[in-house]
């Protein structure tokens, strides 16, 4: 009886570690090695599939401190987007709320919106600020703009590319991080590119892909910032059905005041022939504190049609613009002769050089001298009569 107890207890056990088994290969917890190669064209048929993304997102920041979680107002704000991944041109519009000091050193939220937007040629920004405490800016509010075909001219547009607009920039057809996927060097590219870059320069530790298609990638790799570099462990997975991806940590291996950033794509909906994810999460992991954004999809686009002018942006009325390409320097919606543009553009840059020279009077001037030419004018003729009359 004993004997038979212990048959089927071995039976039991053993049907149930190969159910526990299978789930755990379907969930995609077991992994075979695939070369990095290979791993690789798959995510680069995958960014094949999109040409253009246009998307809304909305962002919150939190401070976390020994679990305590709280939220930063100051840095929520929406993002519209609309991206050609092949051409690597974009329009971006962003609202929200910043933390700005007054003259009293005081930090007040101020309410901004911005447009920047590179057609592949040129780069064009502007910036709108508000009145302190209210909830958006208005009509009245004044702001500033650039346009010029050197990126370094443009703060905006430079920090969405070196930074991928807080977080949020493109990789692999999909709203993704960028923040350490890319060197730094005022360039776009793709989760394929950089993986690529890093195959090549043996920086790909393993490369693995799940029963689910899951690919995991372990990548000892230098992020390269301002003059030095940073030596990082990444992992990295790529799902390679909702072609994104969908968790990435890296960990500083030197005494960089941050201990790891992580990144998570969650809740993913089908769209077409592709998914995005309703939410992504990233974390900057401190000693002491984690600073963590929760960027929200409120709507996501694939290949949607454009035109023209889906990528060109205008300025309005009430914006100061620095035109470094025109070398025009004016008020939106001012009527500013160009002789004045240029003239201003070049005094603000302190420019030398063949400038026209602005030749203008105010009204009261030019009565006076045309009063003075009309006085001179009669007292001729004054004088030219009393010398005929005195001839005859």
């Amino acid at each position: 009886m004993l004997r038979i107890f212990f048959i089927q207890y071995i039976f039991w056990v053993a049907f149930f570690y190969l159910i526990f088994i299978v789930v755990r290969v379907d969930k995609g917890v077991f992994a075979d090695t695939i070369l990095p190669s290979k791993a690789i064209d798959i995510i680069k048929s995958n960014e094949s599939k999109f040409n253009v993304l246009k998307w809304q997102c909305r962002s919150e920041n939190y401070r976390i401190v020994n679990g305590n979680s709280e939220k930063m107002p100051h840095y929520t704000n929406a993002e519209e987007v609309i991206f050609d991944l092949n051409k690597k041109i974009y329009k971006v519009r962003r609202s929200g709320v910043s933390l700005t000091a007054n003259n009293e050193g005081k930090e007040t939220l101020v309410p901004f919106i911005s447009e920047i937007s590179f057609d592949g040629k040129i780069y064009c920004e502007w910036y709108k600020s508000g009145v302190a405490n209210q909830k958006q800016t208005n009509s009245n509010s004044e702001g500033f703009g650039v346009v010029s075909v050197n990126q370094d001219d443009c703060t905006l547009n430079k920090q969405f590319i070196q930074s991928g607009y807080s977080g949020i920039g493109m990789i692999s057809g999909m709203p993704a991080i960028i923040h350490l996927c890319q060197d730094l060097s005022n360039k776009f590219e793709s989760i394929s590119d950089f993986l690529q870059n890093c195959d090549k320069n043996n920086k790909i530790e393993s490369s693995k892909i799940t029963s689910a298609g899951v690919i995991k990638f372990v990548i000892n790799f230098d992020l390269e910032t301002t003059g030095y570099k940073i030596p990082i462990i990444i992992e990295l997975d790529y799902d390679s059905e909702v072609c994104s991806i969908i968790r990435q940590r890296a960990f500083y291996r030197n005494t960089s005041p941050v201990k790891e950033y992580s990144i998570l794509s969650s809740n993913f909906i089908k769209k077409g022939n592709a998914n995005y994810p309703q939410k992504i999460t990233f974390k900057q992991i401190f000693s002491q504190v984690t600073l963590q954004t929760d960027y929200y999809f409120d709507s996501f686009q694939y290949n949607p049609a454009i035109t023209k002018d889906s990528f060109s942006l205008n300025f309005p009325d009430g914006i100061y613009v620095d035109d470094h390409v025109a070398k025009k320097y004016y008020r939106v919606g001012d009527v500013v002769e160009e002789d004045r543009k240029t003239d201003d553009f070049m005094t603000r840059r302190g420019l030398t050089g063949d400038i026209p020279i602005r030749k203008e009077s105010s009204v009261i001037t030019n009565y006076i001298f045309m009063s003075i030419g009309g006085l001179m004018i009669i007292a001729g003729i004054v004088i030219i009569i009393r010398k005929w009359k005195l001839k005859t």
